[in-house]
């Protein structure tokens, strides 16, 4: 391979902004949804490669590099890679500059420092194969094949790493191979260099695990995570159309200002997979890295254009860059930007106290852990037996040093293609199966046990994978904060699947005997909605699921739907012990974009053993149930004040309700913080004896309607009369909000 010409300034000045723009690294262990993928991703790499293998998910093998922990030698390869890469970002940027526009030598060098501070591994991946390309195919002077085998070499350590990296480095090079043959007409090398896009997939995947089980899973298991993304994990903050459209016009209009197009064609791809990456979450972390991206375009737009840069190119260039950064204050999460901590002193403290600071980062991490630690118990009972953690919480596994035995789609609203889906569910009826799996609840007073990420219904994510937990794996204790399955060799499932029209009345024909019960349905995109799809993400489908007066609002991933949604509201309640019932009503917001025939949806029931513990022992109904209904027109409540409220008086001799169960619809701004729903019990001293809340966060849906919040609280058994109970929501948003239909049940046993 030729020697890389790296003139010793541009190495000097290279080595001299990554040692003065060296971030601060925080690598502990965190409770997290992404803490615990960080987790398993280390821990896996240095003490379980080959399950590493079978792992499908947006991050890959080499995820350790870009959120690197205290395990192993992990820390030390990151960061030796991560300062390499800056390095590297630097020095071609510096030669490309050098050979396409030397005038601007300096200009360029300062824009490198600034992406060099405010771009961690996953920017300067792209940017860096960025260089790559242009240094291999546009510098005239001394065009270098190795610069384009570089540019595959480190597009496929991104891919390694996370998808949203390497799949926009993919394309970046394969547009210039096509860009390429288009002027040229030669085959051979669009050939050759094609090829050796997967030798270098397989040939990383061969130093990494030494065979190539799971490789084929692996990429099937990429497509489909590509594919279901927008239905599923979408969040619909209010944009500021003017300014996108001022951006997304301003990015059109370029090639017709340029007299070189050749750029622009390369980056119209990724540029938009990185679109979707930013706008399918639509939060200020992923929508930030698009951002930083167009502004990598931008940069490199204005010093590859072959003459002086006119007013019109400027305005052009800067309203590209402009609206796209005015829109950013209406992502969820935004906040006034911070300019990173970086500098020198943080990488010499790094060269100078390694071990220490790795040492401490471990400590500090395992006493956030600390809460995770399962009672003794429960330790004896799993022992030396392996587990997974179901939804994602696998800092339970990591505090208790447990035998870690991970499904393949490793969190569960990440599953959301019956493909994948299927994948899970084989993995649990299949030899390799964890001996236990802990199952993660959230506190009963938050609306509901099973309440997912992003207030998703645990029962609609893998449903198929559900179905196969509950026939082999019993529960072998209920814990407030979790249950623990354990496998047997008894198949729970009682005869085969019965299922009968979606009609009213449908729940007086399921029978009133331990069974489970999932409705089934299917819905179409219009072509609009492919549009939107394609171009945007796909709007949002709900179902509204009424139980005794309160409703549930369940965000529907559709692919998966026609899989089967659970119903099961005794399932989520304290140590199981609830009267069996089924929803009163199921209602369908279906947006523009979606179609659907209702009339054609079913309801599936099937019996299940119950010695498995899934379905509680039949209960009569509770003695009584005494329902409220407040608040027929909207309120505005100002920030840190309260709604008007349910207040009653329970006075010596009465009977206090057992439970109580409220609901409140509250519209609430985008990026306007939390509000609560409260019950407040005080006893005839005038002293708080009980108090419950849940927190209603708008993620871009509840802005634009009103959202169905509830919270279900059980209330203390022996209270000083006479008593006072309180139900209100507490608006601690930083905006005023409107709250409506406030309504609940006393329960009384």
């Amino acid at each position: 391979m030729p020697t890389i010409p790296i003139t010793f300034r541009n190495a000097l000045l290279a080595a001299l902004a990554v040692l003065f723009t060296w971030p601060a690294w925080y690598p502990q262990f965190d409770i997290s949804v992404d803490g615990s993928c960080a987790w398993l991703y280390n821990h896996l790499w240095v003490h379980d490669r080959p399950r590493l293998a079978h792992l499908i998910f947006p991050h890959g093998p080499l995820d350790f590099l870009q959120t690197p922990l205290p395990v192993g030698d992990n820390l030390g390869w990151a960061l030796v890679w991560n300062a390499a890469l800056r390095w590297l970002f630097v020095v071609t940027g510096l030669r490309w500059v050098q050979a396409r526009s030397p005038r601007v030598y300096w200009a360029y060098f300062v824009v490198l420092v600034v992406f060099l501070k405010l771009n961690m591994m996953d920017v300067l991946v792209f940017a860096t194969v960025l260089h790559g390309v242009v240094l291999a195919f546009f510098d005239q002077n001394n065009n270098r094949p190795a610069w384009l085998a570089a540019a595959i070499g480190l597009s496929a350590v991104g891919f390694w790493t996370k998808t949203i990296i390497g799949l926009p480095c993919f394309m970046l090079v394969g547009a210039t191979l096509l860009q390429q043959f288009a002027l040229r007409g030669r085959w051979w090398p669009l050939l050759a260099w094609s090829l050796s896009i997967p030798a270098v997939l397989v040939a990383g995947w061969l130093v990494f695990f030494g065979q190539l089980d799971g490789f084929g899973t692996m990429l099937a298991g990429t497509f489909w995570l590509t594919v279901g993304n927008s239905a599923a994990v979408c969040h619909y903050p209010a944009n500021n159309w003017w300014a996108l459209g001022l951006s997304v016009a301003g990015w059109f209009a370029w090639p017709f200002l340029s007299r070189d197009r050749r750029l622009w064609w390369l980056l119209v791809l990724p540029v938009f997979a990185f679109w979707k990456y930013g706008f399918s979450r639509e939060d200020i972390w992923h929508l930030d890295t698009t951002f930083r991206v167009l502004l990598v375009a931008v940069a490199a737009l204005a010093f590859f254009e072959p003459t002086a840069i006119s007013w019109r190119k400027s305005a052009v260039l800067a309203a590209i860059v402009l609206g796209f950064w005015a829109n950013l204050r209406n992502a969820e999460g935004w906040q006034p930007y911070q300019w990173p901590g970086t500098g020198w002193k943080n990488g010499l403290d790094w060269l100078a106290h390694f071990s220490e600071k790795r040492d401490h980062f471990y400590r500090a991490g395992m006493e956030r852990l600390q809460p995770h630690v399962l009672p003794d118990s429960v330790r004896q009972i799993i022992d030396a037996g392996t587990v997974d953690a179901f939804p994602w919480h696998y800092s339970w596994v990591a505090v208790n040093q447990l035998r870690v035995a991970p499904r393949h789609v490793i969190q569960s609203y990440a599953a959301y293609h019956p493909w994948l889906d299927q994948l899970d569910a084989d993995f649990f009826a299949g030899p390799n199966a964890p001996d236990f799996v802990i199952f993660h609840l959230k506190p009963y007073d938050e609306g509901g046990q099973f309440r997912g990420l992003d207030d998703r219904y645990l029962l609609q994510d893998a449903p198929k994978t559900l179905e196969q937990m509950m026939d082999r794996y019993r529960i072998r204790v209920r814990h407030a904060r979790f249950l623990l399955l354990e496998k047997t060799t008894a198949h729970h499932w009682r005869g085969a699947w019965q299922s009968l029209p979606l009609r009213e009345g449908w729940s007086a024909q399921i029978p009133q005997k331990p069974v489970a019960v999932r409705i089934k349905g299917a819905f179409h995109k219009t072509a609009l909605g492919r549009v939107q799809s394609l171009l945007f993400k796909d709007a949002p489908v709900f179902m509204d699921v009424r139980t005794g007066g309160v409703t549930r609002r369940i965000k529907l991933v559709p692919a998966l739907f026609r899989e089967g949604v659970w119903l099961a509201p005794w399932l989520e309640l304290p140590n199981g012990r609830e009267p069996y019932r089924l929803p009163d009503a199921l209602d369908w917001i279906i947006p523009a974009g979606w179609t659907a025939d209702t009339a054609a949806f079913e309801i599936e029931w099937r019996e299940i053993d119950p010695a498995s513990g899934w379905v509680p022992e039949f209960r009569p109904e509770m003695a009584r149930v005494t329902a409220w209904d407040l608040l027929p027109e909207a309120v505005e409540v100002a920030p840190e004040g309260f709604s008007p409220g349910w207040f009653k008086t329970y006075g010596v001799g009465d009977t206090i309700p057992a439970e109580l169960e409220i609901q409140a619809g509250i519209r609430a701004e985008h990026n306007g913080g939390c509000c609560q729903l409260v019950v407040s019990v005080s006893d005839a001293t005038g002293k708080t004896v009980h108090y419950a809340s849940t927190e209603y966060c708008p993620m871009g849906v509840g802005e634009q309607v009103y959202w169905p919040g509830s919270l279900r609280t059980v209330l203390p058994p022996e209270i000083a009369q006479p008593a006072q109970i309180k139900a209100y929501v507490w608006n601690t948003c930083k905006k005023s909000i409107l709250v409506k239909a406030l309504k609940g049940r006393e329960i009384y046993r």
